[in-house]
């Protein structure tokens, strides 16, 4: 097995992802990939300075800023869950998919390959093929369990990093399949329904957690109970939304170190899930909020320094299917960044709010929302005042200002 000194963390955002992700999704199911999202934002980070990068380090809960901690934190995360030791299969495949109008920074390139495994492919994102090659790409690397993750190449990208787990796993002790029968189940709008309930007799893990509920650890692969599901049966009165809430750092350890193998025969439901998502309001609502904008400080990523690329789409997909044997799993993250569509000069062609202050004392001396200026049609004098600049005779002319503007305002926006 790899030799671990640090790996970055995913429980502390993985809880407040999936917590984010249910209060949004109130009775429905939800099913997401901490990991599988974490890992693009780990690599977008290689580009990310001042406090664009304290923000994401924050929301992703890592701990730690300084490039080579984390680059080397996600490197040996990577290489620990792709441990075949385990006696699981769980790939994990990275990828930089790159606008060919648009120059990057090489050492952005060379990070996200040399820690993150990535591989960088340059195309025309104009062209319709693109989006069937990534797409492509994220079926082969999930083994076509997610076979569309994209349905357009957005306007305005100009680049996407993407990130595709893969899991399959078969249990320490597999169900006995002529056990499997139907059984009636509560759903969460409060519905009763009957629906395939499987049977272990033993093999399983169970125990309680005051405030959290009834735990039960089922254990993957053939070594040890190192890569298990765990699933929690909230206490009475309780529901989903109140045990994600509780779920804190720690709680993987805790699981662990208070079930014990079970005593009675255990019923796990024969079922599939899947879940598709835009991530955007909650990760802003998890600190990226300025990511999302075009304030954003992603300045380590193209080589024009006027160029200020954001976040402006997480789109997420993850499904699994558990049965008698075990349980394949998969998830695919596209961070989708841009820029502005074009570069126009400030122009206040619309409503606008002014302000007039004393920077020294911070007085605020006017204030207004000017929704309709009128026009000026008295001079003011200002002969009176001295040193008063005067206009640059040699520049360009007021009709070439306006001939320019206009455009540039055709190219952008037609």
């Amino acid at each position: 097995m790899t030799s671990i000194r640090l790996l970055a963390p995913t429980e502390k955002f993985g809880y407040a992802l999936l917590g984010q992700e249910v209060e949004r999704n109130p009775g429905k199911n939800v099913w997401v990939s901490p990991s599988a999202v974490s890992i693009p934002l780990g690599m977008l980070l290689n580009s990310a300075r001042t406090s664009t990068r304290s923000a994401l380090v924050n929301s992703l809960g890592l701990g730690y800023e300084d490039a080579s901690t984390v680059n080397a934190a996600y490197s040996n995360l990577i290489a620990a869950l792709k441990d075949p030791s385990t006696g699981v299969k769980l790939a994990i495949a990275n990828s930089i998919w790159a606008n060919k109008d648009f120059n990057f920074k090489k050492a952005f390139y060379n990070a996200n390959r040399q820690h993150f495994g990535a591989t960088v492919k340059t195309r025309n994102f104009g062209d319709p093929k693109t989006l069937t090659d990534i797409n492509g790409w994220v079926s082969k690397e999930t083994e076509e369990l997610i076979k569309e993750l994209l349905k357009e190449i957005g306007p305005d990208a100009i680049m996407y990093l993407l990130s595709a787990t893969f899991f399959k796993g078969t249990w320490k002790t597999t169900f006995d399949k002529d056990r499997t029968a139907e059984y009636q189940i509560r759903l969460g709008n409060g519905d009763i329904r009957h629906h395939p309930m499987m049977f272990l007799a033993n093999g399983g893990f169970a125990g309680w957690k005051q405030g959290i509920g009834r735990i039960g650890v089922l254990p993957f692969g053939t070594t040890d109970e190192r890569v298990s599901f765990i699933g929690i049966l909230p206490e009475h009165g309780q529901n989903v939304h109140d045990v994600v809430g509780a779920l804190k750092p720690g709680f993987l350890r805790d699981a662990f170190t208070s079930v014990h193998p079970a005593d009675d025969v255990l019923y796990f439901p024969r079922f599939k899930i899947g879940y598709e998502a835009n991530l955007n309001d909650s990760l802003k609502a998890l600190g990226l909020e300025e990511a999302f904008h075009q304030g954003a400080d992603f300045s380590q990523l193209m080589t024009n320094p006027k160029h200020r690329p954001f976040i402006s789409a997480v789109q997420h997909k993850a499904m699994a299917q558990f049965d008698e044997i075990g349980a394949v799993a998969a998830a695919a993250t596209s961070v989708e960044i841009c820029l502005e569509s074009c570069v126009m000069p400030l122009t206040f062609d619309r409503p606008f709010v002014g302000l007039i202050v004393d920077r020294a004392t911070g007085a605020l001396l006017f204030a207004g929302a000017i929704n309709d200026p009128e026009r000026i049609t008295e001079e003011t004098d200002w002969s009176e005042e001295v040193g008063t600049p005067k206009s640059d005779e040699t520049g360009t002319s007021a009709s070439e200002e306006v001939a320019q503007h206009e455009i540039l305002h055709e190219i952008c926006y037609g």
